[in-house]
Protein backbone atom coordinates (compact mmCIF):
# COMPACT_ATOMS: atom_id res chain seq x y z
CA UNK A 1 0.00 0.00 0.00
CA UNK A 2 0.98 3.50 -0.43
CA UNK A 3 -0.10 4.90 2.65
CA UNK A 4 -1.78 4.12 6.21
CA UNK A 5 -4.61 5.10 8.20
CA UNK A 6 -4.20 5.29 11.52
CA UNK A 7 -7.14 5.30 14.31
CA UNK A 8 -7.56 8.52 16.16
CA UNK A 9 -9.61 9.41 19.61
CA UNK A 10 -12.94 10.85 18.22
CA UNK A 11 -12.45 13.92 20.35
CA UNK A 12 -7.96 14.25 19.39
CA UNK A 13 -7.25 12.55 23.09
CA UNK A 14 -4.48 9.96 21.33
CA UNK A 15 -3.66 7.88 18.35
CA UNK A 16 -4.42 4.19 18.52
CA UNK A 17 -0.56 3.01 17.08
CA UNK A 18 2.00 1.44 19.29
CA UNK A 19 1.20 0.25 23.25
CA UNK A 20 -2.52 1.79 22.51
CA UNK A 21 -3.13 -0.29 18.94
CA UNK A 22 -5.23 -2.65 21.06
CA UNK A 23 -7.25 -0.39 22.75
CA UNK A 24 -11.05 -0.25 22.15
CA UNK A 25 -11.76 2.91 24.16
CA UNK A 26 -9.62 6.00 24.34
CA UNK A 27 -7.44 6.18 27.48
CA UNK A 28 -8.17 9.26 28.28
CA UNK A 29 -11.64 10.33 27.92
CA UNK A 30 -13.15 6.68 27.33
CA UNK A 31 -15.01 7.30 23.99
CA UNK A 32 -15.50 4.46 21.98
CA UNK A 33 -12.74 3.49 18.90
CA UNK A 34 -15.12 2.02 16.76
CA UNK A 35 -18.93 2.65 15.98
CA UNK A 36 -21.12 -0.60 16.90
CA UNK A 37 -20.10 -3.70 15.80
CA UNK A 38 -22.57 -4.80 12.58
CA UNK A 39 -21.79 -8.49 11.77
CA UNK A 40 -24.60 -10.88 11.71
CA UNK A 41 -23.15 -13.77 13.41
CA UNK A 42 -21.40 -11.78 16.39
CA UNK A 43 -23.43 -12.62 19.71
CA UNK A 44 -22.57 -9.17 21.00
CA UNK A 45 -23.56 -7.42 17.64
CA UNK A 46 -24.59 -4.06 18.76
CA UNK A 47 -21.58 -3.72 20.74
CA UNK A 48 -18.51 -1.47 20.50
CA UNK A 49 -16.13 -3.70 22.44
CA UNK A 50 -15.73 -6.62 20.08
CA UNK A 51 -12.52 -7.73 19.56
CA UNK A 52 -12.90 -8.85 16.23
CA UNK A 53 -13.77 -4.85 15.38
CA UNK A 54 -9.71 -4.40 15.71
CA UNK A 55 -8.42 -7.05 13.38
CA UNK A 56 -11.16 -7.28 10.59
CA UNK A 57 -14.26 -4.95 9.84
CA UNK A 58 -14.05 -2.28 12.79
CA UNK A 59 -15.31 1.00 11.13
CA UNK A 60 -13.55 3.58 13.45
CA UNK A 61 -14.84 6.93 14.43
CA UNK A 62 -11.92 8.90 12.94
CA UNK A 63 -8.70 8.36 11.39
CA UNK A 64 -5.54 10.28 9.90
CA UNK A 65 -3.79 9.19 6.39
CA UNK A 66 -0.18 8.94 6.05
CA UNK A 67 1.34 8.32 2.55
CA UNK A 68 5.26 7.63 2.83
CA UNK A 69 7.59 9.25 1.10
CA UNK A 70 10.14 6.82 0.61
CA UNK A 71 8.00 4.84 -1.38
CA UNK A 72 6.60 7.87 -3.27
CA UNK A 73 10.34 8.72 -3.77
CA UNK A 74 11.08 5.18 -5.39
CA UNK A 75 7.67 5.27 -7.44
CA UNK A 76 9.07 8.89 -8.98
CA UNK A 77 12.59 7.26 -9.16
CA UNK A 78 10.79 4.15 -11.79
CA UNK A 79 9.81 7.02 -14.20
CA UNK A 80 11.34 7.85 -17.30
CA UNK A 81 11.81 11.55 -16.92
CA UNK A 82 11.90 11.69 -13.06
CA UNK A 83 15.64 11.70 -12.49
CA UNK A 84 17.06 13.67 -15.60
CA UNK A 85 14.56 16.34 -14.38
CA UNK A 86 16.10 17.16 -10.78
CA UNK A 87 19.51 17.29 -11.77
CA UNK A 88 18.44 20.72 -14.58
CA UNK A 89 20.61 23.62 -14.36
CA UNK A 90 18.71 27.05 -15.05
CA UNK A 91 20.17 28.98 -17.56
CA UNK A 92 22.18 32.74 -16.63
CA UNK A 93 23.50 35.27 -18.65
CA UNK A 94 27.14 36.25 -17.70
CA UNK A 95 25.71 39.39 -15.95
CA UNK A 96 22.76 37.30 -13.99
CA UNK A 97 25.89 35.17 -11.88
CA UNK A 98 25.34 37.07 -8.49
CA UNK A 99 21.75 37.10 -8.94
CA UNK A 100 18.88 34.83 -7.39
CA UNK A 101 16.60 33.87 -9.90
CA UNK A 102 15.69 29.99 -8.23
CA UNK A 103 15.81 28.81 -4.84
CA UNK A 104 18.38 26.67 -5.78
CA UNK A 105 20.92 29.71 -5.99
CA UNK A 106 20.39 29.93 -2.30
CA UNK A 107 23.60 29.13 -0.14
CA UNK A 108 21.50 26.76 1.98
CA UNK A 109 20.31 24.72 -1.38
CA UNK A 110 24.28 24.45 -2.96
CA UNK A 111 25.36 23.16 0.68
CA UNK A 112 22.93 20.74 0.96
CA UNK A 113 23.34 19.19 -2.30
CA UNK A 114 27.00 19.43 -2.16
CA UNK A 115 26.83 17.55 1.31
CA UNK A 116 24.86 14.96 -0.28
CA UNK A 117 26.71 14.35 -3.41
CA UNK A 118 30.32 14.48 -1.22
CA UNK A 119 28.26 11.46 1.25
CA UNK A 120 27.45 9.86 -2.07
CA UNK A 121 30.71 10.09 -3.09
CA UNK A 122 31.96 8.66 0.05
CA UNK A 123 29.50 5.61 0.23
CA UNK A 124 30.67 4.60 -3.54
CA UNK A 125 33.74 4.64 -2.89
CA UNK A 126 33.43 1.94 -0.14
CA UNK A 127 32.23 -0.98 -2.46
CA UNK A 128 33.73 1.13 -5.85
CA UNK A 129 33.76 -2.83 -7.78
CA UNK A 130 29.44 -2.90 -7.07
CA UNK A 131 28.67 0.62 -6.99
CA UNK A 132 30.51 2.05 -9.57
CA UNK A 133 27.73 2.42 -11.80
CA UNK A 134 25.22 3.65 -9.06
CA UNK A 135 23.24 6.83 -9.63
CA UNK A 136 22.59 9.28 -7.14
CA UNK A 137 19.15 10.66 -6.60
CA UNK A 138 19.90 14.13 -4.22
CA UNK A 139 15.98 16.05 -3.59
CA UNK A 140 15.48 18.96 -1.85
CA UNK A 141 12.14 18.86 -0.06
CA UNK A 142 9.96 21.45 1.18
CA UNK A 143 6.77 21.10 3.42
CA UNK A 144 3.58 22.84 3.45
CA UNK A 145 0.99 22.38 6.30
CA UNK A 146 -1.80 24.35 6.66
CA UNK A 147 -5.47 23.86 8.02
CA UNK A 148 -9.21 24.95 7.62
CA UNK A 149 -11.98 25.22 9.36
CA UNK A 150 -14.61 22.37 7.22
CA UNK A 151 -18.29 23.50 8.48
CA UNK A 152 -19.78 26.89 9.75
CA UNK A 153 -21.52 25.13 11.79
CA UNK A 154 -19.78 22.97 13.95
CA UNK A 155 -16.10 22.95 14.74
CA UNK A 156 -13.85 20.69 12.62
CA UNK A 157 -10.30 21.79 11.44
CA UNK A 158 -9.14 19.73 8.41
CA UNK A 159 -5.11 19.68 8.17
CA UNK A 160 -2.75 18.65 5.05
CA UNK A 161 1.03 18.13 4.94
CA UNK A 162 2.01 18.57 1.37
CA UNK A 163 5.39 17.86 0.24
CA UNK A 164 7.22 19.63 -2.64
CA UNK A 165 10.57 18.53 -4.39
CA UNK A 166 12.56 22.40 -4.86
CA UNK A 167 15.20 20.95 -7.13
CA UNK A 168 12.96 19.73 -9.80
CA UNK A 169 12.04 22.50 -13.17
CA UNK A 170 10.19 25.31 -11.93
CA UNK A 171 7.54 24.40 -14.35
CA UNK A 172 6.87 20.71 -12.05
CA UNK A 173 7.45 22.05 -8.73
CA UNK A 174 3.66 23.31 -7.91
CA UNK A 175 1.99 20.32 -9.96
CA UNK A 176 0.67 18.10 -7.51
CA UNK A 177 1.47 14.52 -8.53
CA UNK A 178 4.25 15.77 -10.54
CA UNK A 179 6.81 17.69 -7.66
CA UNK A 180 4.03 18.63 -5.35
CA UNK A 181 2.05 15.67 -2.95
CA UNK A 182 0.07 15.24 -0.22
CA UNK A 183 1.25 13.48 2.47
CA UNK A 184 -0.89 13.39 5.61
CA UNK A 185 -4.19 14.65 6.06
CA UNK A 186 -6.51 14.35 9.31
CA UNK A 187 -9.23 16.10 11.19
CA UNK A 188 -9.09 17.54 14.85
CA UNK A 189 -7.04 19.82 16.61
CA UNK A 190 -3.41 19.93 15.47
CA UNK A 191 -1.89 18.39 19.24
CA UNK A 192 -1.42 14.66 19.35
CA UNK A 193 -2.07 14.01 16.41
CA UNK A 194 0.73 16.15 14.81
CA UNK A 195 3.06 15.02 17.20
CA UNK A 196 2.74 11.48 16.09
CA UNK A 197 2.43 12.57 12.32
CA UNK A 198 5.78 14.47 12.42
CA UNK A 199 7.81 12.86 14.75
CA UNK A 200 6.71 9.09 14.60
CA UNK A 201 6.43 9.28 11.31
CA UNK A 202 7.66 12.01 8.94
CA UNK A 203 10.99 12.70 10.93
CA UNK A 204 11.73 9.03 10.67
CA UNK A 205 11.82 8.84 7.22
CA UNK A 206 13.63 12.00 6.70
CA UNK A 207 16.37 10.47 8.80
CA UNK A 208 16.48 7.38 6.77
CA UNK A 209 16.34 9.66 3.34
CA UNK A 210 19.13 11.26 5.20
CA UNK A 211 21.50 8.63 5.52
CA UNK A 212 20.87 7.37 2.42
CA UNK A 213 18.81 4.20 0.59
CA UNK A 214 19.66 2.08 -2.14
CA UNK A 215 17.18 1.39 -4.55
CA UNK A 216 17.03 -0.95 -7.88
CA UNK A 217 15.00 -0.58 -10.87
CA UNK A 218 14.66 -0.70 -14.17
CA UNK A 219 17.73 -2.68 -14.54
CA UNK A 220 19.88 0.60 -13.03
CA UNK A 221 20.87 0.82 -9.31
CA UNK A 222 19.95 4.29 -7.56
CA UNK A 223 21.12 5.76 -4.29
CA UNK A 224 18.62 8.02 -2.22
CA UNK A 225 19.15 11.06 -0.12
CA UNK A 226 16.57 13.83 0.59
CA UNK A 227 16.51 16.73 2.74
CA UNK A 228 14.24 18.81 3.90
CA UNK A 229 14.95 22.53 3.92
CA UNK A 230 12.22 24.89 3.48
CA UNK A 231 8.94 25.03 6.06
CA UNK A 232 5.99 26.71 4.13
CA UNK A 233 4.14 27.39 7.21
CA UNK A 234 1.27 30.36 8.30
CA UNK A 235 1.62 32.40 11.29
CA UNK A 236 -0.88 29.78 13.02
CA UNK A 237 0.27 26.48 11.81
CA UNK A 238 3.84 27.58 11.99
CA UNK A 239 3.35 28.92 16.25
CA UNK A 240 1.82 24.86 16.95
CA UNK A 241 4.47 23.07 14.84
CA UNK A 242 7.55 25.20 15.36
CA UNK A 243 6.66 25.31 19.45
CA UNK A 244 6.18 29.25 19.51
CA UNK A 245 4.04 31.44 21.02
CA UNK A 246 1.43 33.24 19.47
CA UNK A 247 3.18 36.48 18.04
CA UNK A 248 -0.12 37.99 16.61
CA UNK A 249 -1.05 40.02 20.16
CA UNK A 250 2.16 39.09 22.09
CA UNK A 251 4.12 41.62 23.94
CA UNK A 252 7.14 39.95 23.74
CA UNK A 253 7.26 39.99 19.62
CA UNK A 254 8.89 37.87 17.18
CA UNK A 255 11.31 34.77 19.09
CA UNK A 256 13.14 34.18 15.80
CA UNK A 257 15.04 37.90 15.87
CA UNK A 258 14.04 39.27 19.24
CA UNK A 259 14.22 42.50 18.51
CA UNK A 260 10.56 43.59 17.84
CA UNK A 261 8.14 43.70 20.44
CA UNK A 262 4.63 44.49 21.36
CA UNK A 263 2.52 47.08 23.16
CA UNK A 264 -0.90 46.72 23.74
CA UNK A 265 -3.44 49.48 22.83
CA UNK A 266 -6.76 48.27 24.35
CA UNK A 267 -7.32 45.07 22.11
CA UNK A 268 -4.42 45.09 19.42
CA UNK A 269 -0.89 44.69 20.40
CA UNK A 270 1.45 47.11 18.09
CA UNK A 271 4.87 46.55 17.54
CA UNK A 272 7.57 48.99 18.11
CA UNK A 273 11.19 49.46 18.39
CA UNK A 274 12.73 48.20 15.22
CA UNK A 275 13.35 51.07 13.31
CA UNK A 276 16.90 50.72 14.01
CA UNK A 277 17.02 48.08 11.63
CA UNK A 278 15.96 50.50 9.08
CA UNK A 279 18.88 52.61 7.51
CA UNK A 280 20.34 55.69 9.39
CA UNK A 281 18.67 58.56 7.09
CA UNK A 282 15.37 56.56 6.57
CA UNK A 283 12.41 58.93 6.97
CA UNK A 284 10.89 56.58 9.56
CA UNK A 285 13.22 57.48 11.95
CA UNK A 286 12.51 60.70 11.92
CA UNK A 287 8.57 60.48 13.37
CA UNK A 288 7.58 60.19 16.99
CA UNK A 289 5.26 62.11 19.20
CA UNK A 290 8.05 62.96 21.76
CA UNK A 291 9.91 65.42 19.63
CA UNK A 292 13.19 63.94 20.55
CA UNK A 293 14.68 60.35 20.83
CA UNK A 294 13.71 57.23 23.62
CA UNK A 295 14.94 57.88 27.22
CA UNK A 296 18.68 56.22 27.30
CA UNK A 297 18.50 52.56 27.41
CA UNK A 298 14.76 52.47 26.71
CA UNK A 299 15.21 48.99 24.89
CA UNK A 300 17.63 47.37 26.85
CA UNK A 301 16.56 44.06 28.17
CA UNK A 302 13.56 44.27 26.09
CA UNK A 303 11.05 45.28 29.20
CA UNK A 304 10.43 48.74 27.49
CA UNK A 305 7.05 47.61 26.27
CA UNK A 306 6.05 47.14 30.35
CA UNK A 307 5.99 50.81 30.81
CA UNK A 308 5.13 52.67 27.70
CA UNK A 309 2.28 54.55 26.95
CA UNK A 310 0.51 55.46 24.20
CA UNK A 311 0.15 59.43 23.74
CA UNK A 312 -3.74 60.47 22.58
CA UNK A 313 -3.80 59.46 18.75
CA UNK A 314 -5.40 62.55 18.14
CA UNK A 315 -1.96 64.38 18.49
CA UNK A 316 -1.14 62.88 15.54
CA UNK A 317 2.50 61.95 14.66
CA UNK A 318 4.96 64.42 14.46
CA UNK A 319 7.95 64.45 12.14
CA UNK A 320 11.04 67.25 12.67
CA UNK A 321 10.05 69.40 9.97
CA UNK A 322 7.21 70.47 12.21
CA UNK A 323 9.08 72.16 14.05
CA UNK A 324 10.02 75.60 14.25
CA UNK A 325 13.90 76.10 14.84
CA UNK A 326 13.91 73.03 11.58
CA UNK A 327 11.99 75.96 9.75
CA UNK A 328 13.53 78.22 10.35
CA UNK A 329 17.07 77.29 10.21
CA UNK A 330 16.34 75.26 6.97
CA UNK A 331 15.03 78.72 5.62
CA UNK A 332 18.00 80.78 6.74
CA UNK A 333 20.28 77.92 5.41
CA UNK A 334 18.43 77.68 1.82
CA UNK A 335 18.50 81.80 1.39
CA UNK A 336 22.57 81.89 2.42
CA UNK A 337 23.58 79.40 -0.04
CA UNK A 338 21.17 80.99 -2.71
CA UNK A 339 23.53 84.54 -1.79
CA UNK A 340 26.51 82.60 -1.68
CA UNK A 341 27.30 79.62 -2.66
CA UNK A 342 29.10 77.98 0.81
CA UNK A 343 27.96 80.49 3.39
CA UNK A 344 24.43 77.93 3.93
CA UNK A 345 26.74 76.39 6.71
CA UNK A 346 28.14 78.86 8.33
CA UNK A 347 24.96 80.80 9.14
CA UNK A 348 22.81 77.34 9.98
CA UNK A 349 26.40 76.20 12.60
CA UNK A 350 25.62 79.94 14.21
CA UNK A 351 22.10 79.31 14.64
CA UNK A 352 22.26 76.38 15.92
CA UNK A 353 25.04 77.07 18.53
CA UNK A 354 22.16 79.65 19.61
CA UNK A 355 19.68 76.89 20.05
CA UNK A 356 21.84 73.98 21.31
CA UNK A 357 19.09 73.55 24.48
CA UNK A 358 16.12 72.81 22.06
CA UNK A 359 18.13 71.13 19.13
CA UNK A 360 20.24 68.66 20.51
CA UNK A 361 17.53 67.04 22.83
CA UNK A 362 15.53 65.76 19.49
CA UNK A 363 18.89 65.11 17.44
CA UNK A 364 20.50 62.99 20.36
CA UNK A 365 20.17 59.04 20.21
CA UNK A 366 19.12 57.36 23.47
CA UNK A 367 22.35 55.21 23.08
CA UNK A 368 25.40 56.51 25.21
CA UNK A 369 28.68 58.08 23.47
CA UNK A 370 27.17 58.72 20.77
CA UNK A 371 27.68 62.09 19.81
CA UNK A 372 28.79 61.45 16.12
CA UNK A 373 25.20 60.22 15.35
CA UNK A 374 24.23 63.60 17.05
CA UNK A 375 26.55 65.30 14.61
CA UNK A 376 25.00 63.70 12.40
CA UNK A 377 21.79 64.46 12.82
CA UNK A 378 22.13 68.15 12.93
CA UNK A 379 24.27 68.04 9.53
CA UNK A 380 21.39 65.73 7.82
CA UNK A 381 18.39 67.87 9.27
CA UNK A 382 19.88 71.76 9.48
CA UNK A 383 23.17 72.00 6.94
CA UNK A 384 21.01 69.75 4.02
CA UNK A 385 17.94 71.16 3.97
CA UNK A 386 17.33 69.52 0.27
CA UNK A 387 18.51 65.83 0.81
CA UNK A 388 16.22 63.87 0.15
CA UNK A 389 15.55 61.17 3.02
CA UNK A 390 16.04 57.40 2.73
CA UNK A 391 13.17 55.51 1.27
CA UNK A 392 12.81 52.69 -0.65
CA UNK A 393 11.79 54.50 -4.29
CA UNK A 394 13.31 55.37 -7.14
CA UNK A 395 12.82 59.13 -6.75
CA UNK A 396 12.92 61.82 -3.65
CA UNK A 397 11.15 61.44 -0.41
CA UNK A 398 10.58 64.80 1.40
CA UNK A 399 8.78 65.45 5.09
CA UNK A 400 6.23 67.64 3.12
CA UNK A 401 5.29 64.92 1.02
CA UNK A 402 3.74 62.65 3.49
CA UNK A 403 1.05 64.36 5.42
CA UNK A 404 -1.52 61.42 3.98
CA UNK A 405 0.82 58.77 5.69
CA UNK A 406 0.58 60.13 9.00
CA UNK A 407 -2.84 58.55 10.63
CA UNK A 408 -1.38 55.17 9.81
CA UNK A 409 2.08 56.04 11.15
CA UNK A 410 2.05 56.41 15.15
CA UNK A 411 5.26 56.52 17.35
CA UNK A 412 6.42 57.49 20.31
CA UNK A 413 9.77 59.00 19.87
CA UNK A 414 12.21 59.36 17.06
CA UNK A 415 14.43 56.71 16.32
CA UNK A 416 18.08 57.86 16.38
CA UNK A 417 20.04 54.43 17.78
CA UNK A 418 22.89 52.83 15.26
CA UNK A 419 21.77 51.16 12.47
CA UNK A 420 21.28 47.66 12.92
CA UNK A 421 21.58 44.40 10.59
CA UNK A 422 18.97 42.24 10.71
CA UNK A 423 19.95 38.94 12.16
CA UNK A 424 18.17 35.53 13.42
CA UNK A 425 18.76 34.10 17.08
CA UNK A 426 21.71 31.01 16.94
CA UNK A 427 20.22 27.81 16.77
CA UNK A 428 21.69 26.54 19.13
CA UNK A 429 20.55 29.62 21.33
CA UNK A 430 16.85 28.83 20.09
CA UNK A 431 17.43 25.48 21.33
CA UNK A 432 18.93 26.11 24.82
CA UNK A 433 16.12 28.11 25.21
CA UNK A 434 14.08 25.54 24.10
CA UNK A 435 15.16 22.90 26.88
CA UNK A 436 14.83 25.30 29.05
CA UNK A 437 11.03 26.37 28.09
CA UNK A 438 10.01 22.67 28.69
CA UNK A 439 11.70 22.70 32.51
CA UNK A 440 9.89 25.73 33.30
CA UNK A 441 6.21 26.34 35.17
CA UNK A 442 4.80 28.06 32.35
CA UNK A 443 6.40 26.55 29.47
CA UNK A 444 7.46 29.66 27.74
CA UNK A 445 10.85 31.18 27.75
CA UNK A 446 11.85 33.70 25.57
CA UNK A 447 8.68 33.11 23.33
CA UNK A 448 9.48 29.45 22.46
CA UNK A 449 7.06 26.79 24.21
CA UNK A 450 9.22 23.52 23.46
CA UNK A 451 11.82 21.59 21.46
CA UNK A 452 10.45 22.00 17.51
CA UNK A 453 9.81 18.03 16.24
CA UNK A 454 12.72 18.61 13.09
CA UNK A 455 15.57 18.53 15.84
CA UNK A 456 15.34 15.40 15.42
CA UNK A 457 16.73 15.62 11.68
CA UNK A 458 20.79 15.71 12.04
CA UNK A 459 20.67 18.81 9.19
CA UNK A 460 17.77 20.56 11.13
CA UNK A 461 18.21 24.25 11.86
CA UNK A 462 14.76 26.59 12.61
CA UNK A 463 17.64 29.65 11.68
CA UNK A 464 17.79 28.71 7.97
CA UNK A 465 15.12 27.00 7.31
CA UNK A 466 11.90 28.37 8.88
CA UNK A 467 10.27 31.76 8.62
CA UNK A 468 6.72 34.04 8.82
CA UNK A 469 4.94 34.15 5.66
CA UNK A 470 5.86 36.81 3.41
CA UNK A 471 2.72 36.44 1.89
CA UNK A 472 0.11 37.25 4.66
CA UNK A 473 2.40 40.70 5.55
CA UNK A 474 2.18 41.56 1.51
CA UNK A 475 -1.70 41.30 1.59
CA UNK A 476 -1.95 43.50 4.98
CA UNK A 477 0.46 46.07 3.12
CA UNK A 478 -1.73 45.59 0.11
CA UNK A 479 -5.03 46.36 1.73
CA UNK A 480 -3.59 49.52 3.90
CA UNK A 481 -2.39 51.06 0.48
CA UNK A 482 -5.73 50.12 -1.35
CA UNK A 483 -7.39 52.31 1.72
CA UNK A 484 -4.93 55.11 1.00
CA UNK A 485 -5.28 55.30 -2.40
CA UNK A 486 -9.25 55.24 -1.66
CA UNK A 487 -8.77 57.83 0.79
CA UNK A 488 -10.65 55.71 3.36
Amino acid sequence: SRFISVDQCINDCCVYIGESFSLLQCSVCQSFRFRPCCRSTCPDKGSQLCSHLISADGSPFKQFHYRFLIILIMDLVKTEWFVDAINFTSMKFPHENDRYSDVCDGEESKKHLNEMQLAFTAWKEKDNLNRSNTIPVNLLLSEFYDGTQLFKSRAADFWALLIGILNLPPSYRGKIGWGYFIAAIYEGSHAFTERVLFIDFFCQELRSLYNGIAFFANGKHYFIQARLILHILDTKAGEGLMKLQMVSNSKFGCPLCRSIHGVHDGKKCVFMGHRNLLPQKHYLRFLGQSGKCCPPNFYDGNKWFEFEQFEDPSLGTFSVSDYTDVREVQTAVAKAEKRKRGSGVIVGRGMISKRSNTINPFCASCQPNSENILNENIEFIFLQPDEAFVWFHSKDFHFQHTSIYRQYLHYRHFDFRQFKEYNRVAYDVHLEDAVRATQRSDGVLNGIKGIWPFERLQYANITTQFSWPMAHSCCGCIVLLLEIMCAK
